[in-house]
């Protein structure tokens, strides 16, 4: 089935005023949970990251009321690429899914070129992280999740599939580098391909803007955050547009998730229909300079009983503002 209905609810468009409030209640009986994690690349480049240790803490509490059934992170774990915040967000990730909440992972612009300037696409997600401590990867906390997810380059997991089924749904979850080269593309088309009956659904850390529209460097050609304006080279990236016109519209994509906007903060939906008449919902949180990094927020999709409705909750377990 189609997810048809997107409620948002909460902190959705900057400009709402958080207000404290109850601890949020678990959704109804059958739903289950996906966690979006939103930057945290403030948290991890400071020595206080309460409001970090609390996103983490309130997701192994509530694994069970809420039918937490994994975590996705959109990008920007890291302010300047440096070993020391990889370690700030290992830490946290490692209790997460040893506790049991598998989660997919899609790296940012500032996990990426000497001091997270995105010049170039070395990454210690990828070089020297492994030397740190073991994590990503072959015989690392990756495969010890309880599906095996397949990878784009050998040794590397900045483009990574997932497969899981959760409430009688079977999905297929890829993160993509920002601006994905033209063979990211193509092996993310070959994956969907091969799982034509799962719902898709995307990370990718810059694919719109606070305004809602898709990156598009022909009808946009001076958004900051587009990844053409990135050190990667300006021919084989793919923004948001081109994303769509060469391989969301044309597969099972349902739903896109992503964490850079043009504003230095921002959220916004935009809702399409695809080239074969499927609804894709794109929905982007970046929400990292608010206060203290983002205040904990975080959303919470949940997909409820009747199949075709996600209610999005945005969330924070600080002062449990919602």
């Amino acid at each position: 089935m189609s997810l048809q209905n997107l409620l948002l609810t909460g902190l959705c468009l900057l400009g709402a005023v958080p207000s404290a409030s109850a601890q949020i209640d678990p959704p109804p009986p059958g739903s289950y949970t996906v966690v979006v994690l939103p930057s945290s690349r403030v948290y991890t480049d400071s020595s206080s990251n309460a409001q970090y240790a609390a996103q983490f803490q309130w997701i192994q509490d509530n694994q069970a009321s809420h039918n937490i059934q994994f975590a996705v992170g959109a990008g920007d774990f890291t302010q300047d690429n440096d070993p020391n915040q990889w370690v700030q967000a290992r830490n946290r990730l490692n209790a997460m899914m040893l506790g049991g909440v598998p989660a997919v992972l899609a790296t940012g612009g500032t996990d990426y070129g000497p001091g997270g300037n995105a010049s170039n696409r070395s990454s210690n997600f990828n070089n020297g992280f492994a030397a740190v401590s073991p994590f990503f990867g072959e015989g690392t906390i990756y495969s010890l999740q309880s599906h095996s997810p397949t990878f784009f380059e050998v040794g590397k997991t900045d483009n990574s599939s997932h497969l899981f089924s959760a409430g009688g749904r079977d999905w297929i979850v890829l993160a993509l580098e920002p601006g994905p080269r033209d063979a990211v593309v193509a092996w993310a088309a070959a994956q969907l391909d091969a799982h034509p009956d799962r719902t898709a659904m995307l990370l990718t850390h810059n694919y719109q803007e606070s305004s809602g529209v898709r990156h598009d460097r022909v009808f946009y050609p001076n958004g900051a955050s587009n990844p053409h304006s990135y050190g990667f080279g300006p021919d084989d990236v793919n923004d948001g547009q081109e994303l769509w016109d060469e391989l969301i519209s044309h597969r099972n994509v349902q739903l896109v998730l992503s964490g850079q906007g043009q504003s230095p903060a921002s959220a916004s939906r935009l809702t399409d229909v695809g080239a074969n008449g499927q609804i894709v919902h794109q929905l982007l949180s970046d929400l990292a300079v608010l206060p203290n990094g983002g205040d904990g927020y975080m959303r919470l999709l949940r997909f409820l009983p009747d199949g075709v409705t996600v209610e999005v909750k945005t969330y924070s377990p600080v002062g449990d503002f919602q």
